[in-house]
C-alpha cells in the first residue's frame, strides 16, 4: 500500500475543522495555524490538534478523520486505500 504526505493546506485545515465539528468533536487548535488565526504568520506543514486523553474524544476525533478518508460518515474505507502518513497512529504521551 503506498503511503504519501503532502503540506496541509488551508482548504485541509477547513475540511478538518468541518469533520471534527460535524462529529462534535473536542479538540484545540495548536501550532502554525493556530498563530495564524490570531494574526501572526509563521510557515508550518502540518494541523497540531489537542485532545483529550478520554475514549469518547478518541472516538470522535477517530469518526471525523474516518469521514474524510472514505468520503462519507460511516461508509468503510475501500480495501487498499492509503492512508496519509499524517493520519497515522501516534503513541499515547506517557
Amino acid at each position: 500500500m503506498q503511503q504519501y504526505s503532502r503540506p496541509a493546506t488551508l482548504a485541509d485545515l477547513k475540511a478538518l475543522v468541518s469533520s471534527l465539528n460535524r462529529h462534535e468533536a473536542e479538540y484545540l487548535r495548536i501550532g502554525g495555524y493556530a498563530l495564524f488565526a490570531h494574526g501572526y504568520h509563521r510557515a508550518t506543514t502540518d494541523v497540531d490538534l489537542l485532545v483529550p486523553a478520554t475514549r469518547k474524544a478518541g472516538e470522535r476525533i477517530k469518526a471525523a478523520l474516518m469521514a474524510m478518508i472514505s468520503g462519507s460518515p460511516g461508509k468503510p474505507l475501500l480495501p487498499g486505500r492509503a492512508m496519509p502518513a499524517s493520519l497515522k497512529n501516534r503513541k499515547k504521551p506517557t
